[in-house]
Formats: structure tokens, sequence, C-alpha cells
């Protein structure tokens, strides 16, 4: 499917689940307005979910439409929800699930008939992504746009995410939208499917000691026993040892299959 992205606007349904990514603030501003502003005149509610207060450029983009940001939060046809509590100086990092699931209860409870729009917009610096962490979030908020009455857009700045961030997002988002167009993404992937494996990757991973994680980063690195061992002033034998409970713990073959399985766990 590739249609433009403003008409896909106009026959958005509840339960869609679509992922924005963009290549500047205006184009991001302009999709997310145009977002918002439809959702307000269906008299649907909006949640915001940012790093900080919404963008001015975004309330001034919205005010072009009719809408008061600063009447729409009063009034509860509004509301955001910050990731991050800047009165820490950036410093704790509140849980996005826990704070829209949160958000949805509370103003479910003042508006039971209300359907929702949530527009999704923070994304961590590149060098502070953990993809697995990432990949198990979007395909949680999917479960949420599933099970409620919402309409979700999660926006994606391409600069900030790198190549393995890019794929994930296309495996979590039935809906594509990337310069103005829409597509259906070929990769997509069941939700609950995902998080299943990524369950059970945690679960080898917790199965590991520290020691084995420490040597496990040296096989990555390309070190030999001797060297691991020295590093760790631990014998041959010992490190041999932790080889063979990784291979064991894992249920993997090789050593190609052990640094593959590290990679994909940020243990590098």
């Amino acid at each position: 499917m590739k249609d433009s992205i403003f008409n896909y606007f106009d026959i958005i349904s509840t339960h869609d689940y679509i992922a924005h990514i963009y290549n500047n603030n205006s184009e991001r501003y302009e999709i997310a307005s145009r977002f918002i502003s439809d959702g307000l005149k269906n008299k649907e509610t909006c949640i915001m979910v940012n790093d900080s207060n919404t963008p001015e450029e975004l309330i001034a983009r919205l005010k072009i439409t009719d809408i008061d940001f600063k009447k729409g939060l009063r009034n509860k046809s509004i509301s955001e929800v910050n990731i991050i509590d800047n009165s820490t100086n950036g410093k704790i990092f509140n849980d996005p699930l826990k704070s829209i699931k949160k958000e949805l209860d509370l103003l479910s409870k003042k508006k039971k008939t209300s359907n929702f729009r949530i527009l999704y917009s923070y994304i961590p610096s590149i060098t502070d992504i953990n993809d697995n962490y990432q990949f198990y979030l979007q395909a949680n908020l999917n479960i949420i746009a599933s099970e409620n009455p919402v309409i979700f857009l999660n926006q994606f700045d391409i600069s900030r995410i790198n190549s393995k961030f890019l794929l994930n997002v296309f495996k979590t988002h039935p809906i594509i939208i990337e310069e103005n167009s829409v597509y259906k993404s070929s990769l997509y992937t069941n939700p609950k499917e995902i998080i299943s494996k990524l369950d059970y990757e945690k679960s080898r991973l917790d199965s590991l000691s520290s020691q084995e994680i420490k040597v496990l980063t040296f096989i990555v690195s390309g070190l030999s026993n001797r060297n691991i061992a020295k590093e760790l002033s631990i014998s041959i034998r010992t490190v041999e040892s932790h080889r063979y409970n990784l291979m064991k713990k894992l249920n993997l073959k090789n050593t190609v299959d052990l640094i593959k399985f590290a990679l994909k766990n940020g243990i590098y």
C-alpha cells in the first residue's frame, strides 16, 4: 500500500499503530499538528508524550487550525506526559509504558466514552539507545493501541536512530509514514510474538553470572583464552570452563553464535 499521508488521515481508525519517520522538525510538526487537530475535531482526547513540554512550533501550528492548546490542557481534551523529569535535570527517566497506561486510566475515568490519540515523539540520543529495550517498548505500545480505543502515532527522527532500531520500527509498526507517503510494512510482526522472543532472550541473559558476561565480552573483542585469563587474573582452564558454561546455558553450538548472541543483547 502506498498513499498520500493526508488521504490516509481521512480514513484513519481506532487501533491504528503508525510510525512516522521524519527528516526535519518542519515535517515532524506538520504531521503531528494534522494528527492532533483531526483528533480534537473528532472529539478524541489527545495525549502528547515527549521528553519535555510540547514544542512551541507545534503549538503555533495547532493555533493555525483554530486549536487553543492551553485551553485544551485546561478542559482535558489535551494531556501531556513527560518521559523525562525536568526538575531533576534529566536524571530521572519515567517508564513510558507505565506513564501512558496511568494517563489512559485517569482520562478514561473522567471521560468514559472518549477515544484517544497518542502522539509519542521521544527518542533518546543514538549513543543511549538500548535496541532490545526500544524493541520491547514499541511492541508493548502496539498492544496498548490494540487493546484500547486508541490511535497511536510514533515519530522517529531518522538522524537519531541506527539501522537496527529502524529495522525494529518496521517490525513493530504495521503502518509506516515516510516523506508524506504511507506504506504497509511487510516486516510487521505480531507484538506478542516479539515480546515472547525478547523475554526468552532476557531469561537466557539473566542466567549468566557476572564473570561469564565478562568472559563473553572479551570473546566478542577477539581475545584468546590465554589473554582473557590474563585480563581476569584466572587460569586458562577456568576460562575454558566459562566458555563451556556459556555454550550450555545459551544452547549455542559455536563461537560465532555466541558472538551473535552477545551483539544482539548489547554485550561488546
